[in-house]
């Protein structure tokens, strides 16, 4: 029903999202603020220029004037802060789930602050889309037929992402369940909200994380030691 009212295609993703949830590779998943609060950081700044996830523990390390000890990727933000040139990286979009509910559950993609392009983690032209984010901020225009050497330069910069080209999605690590009590108590303590995805099935719930969790939890080992 929701196709046919008279809506432009972000009004209609944004009511079907009000239905239910389900992961997509457009803005209004995947944009979100982020802020740095605290010792070191200007008061009132606002930064335009496009980062991403995985540049905040770099940018914490350097807050607290800490070596980096673990094998992470991602760049300080510090520069940022203090009104200097930091080249801008595109960042990598991954919409894996495992729920079925979206045709474009299980994508891939690069963002850039001009350009967005993505596509089926297995198969390059199902549901690629590529939008012009100066002109269309909604991604509403899908202009991916009239760049063809667009396509190629996104596809050029997921291969530098993963050399091997395999994308599937995998559960990297387990915690036990004691290690995700000590984890949960130990974070709450420093004042941080943990969050965890949950798997039910037959055999009980169990619990997987990325490696961003896993690389947390490393540090917080670090630091407890």
């Amino acid at each position: 029903e929701i196709e046919n009212l008279d809506l432009s295609p972000y009004e209609k993703r944004l009511m079907r999202d009000s239905i239910i949830r389900v992961p997509q590779p457009f803005d209004e998943h995947f944009k979100i603020p982020l802020l740095f609060v605290g010792d070191g950081v200007p008061k009132n700044k606002k930064i335009k220029q496009q980062v991403r996830s995985i540049d905040i523990f770099p940018t914490i390390f350097e807050l607290l004037k800490l070596n980096n000890q673990f094998n992470i990727t991602g760049h300080s933000l510090l520069n940022l802060f203090h009104d200097k040139k930091l080249e801008e990286f595109p960042a990598y979009l991954d919409s894996a789930a495992l729920r079925k509910e979206s045709q474009y559950m299980d994508t891939i993609g690069i963002r850039t602050s001009n350009l967005k392009y993505f596509r089926d983690r297995n198969e390059i032209e199902k549901n690629a889309s590529m939008f012009d984010l100066k002109t269309d901020i909604y991604e509403e225009n899908n202009i991916i037929q009239d760049n063809k050497d667009l396509i190629i330069k996104m596809e050029n910069i997921l291969e530098s992402i993963k050399s091997d080209k395999d994308f599937k999605y995998k559960k990297i690590k387990d915690l036990s369940d004691d290690e995700v009590k000590n984890a949960k108590e130990l974070l709450k303590d420093l004042g941080y909200v943990w969050f965890l995805k949950i798997k039910k099935s037959l055999n009980g719930t169990f619990f997987g994380y990325s490696d961003e969790t896993f690389f947390l939890f490393k540090i917080v080992k670090f630091f407890s030691k």
